[in-house]
């Protein structure tokens, strides 16, 4: 997983600056460092991995997101992703910039 991509894509989605850079910056070094346990799972693996990763200031809709982008990334099976056209609309903002 390429960090500043992930970094950059979540900042897009957390505009509203409810969370500070801070707390995306250590929320990104976790997911980094646990990116190994995303392997080989669909969406709502991935959410149930990062939801057991939750840091003081990380919502559950940071966590949505991250799993997104994530399941995006690893090209996994997002059928079960609600909101899964979010990740593609963060794309196409980020690219615009």
């Amino acid at each position: 997983m390429n960090t500043e991509k992930f970094k950059t894509l979540l900042k897009v989605f957390c505009a509203d600056n409810s969370i500070s850079s801070d707390v995306i910056d250590q929320w990104c070094d976790i997911v980094s460092n646990n990116y190994h346990m995303f392997k080989d799972k669909d969406y709502d693996g991935i959410s149930e991995v990062l939801s057991s990763l939750v840091i003081d200031g990380i919502d559950e809709r940071v966590v949505g997101h991250s799993a997104s982008i994530i399941a995006y990334d690893e090209d996994a099976e997002m059928n079960t992703d609600k909101g899964c056209c979010t990740v593609f609309m963060t794309y196409s903002k980020a690219n615009d910039k």
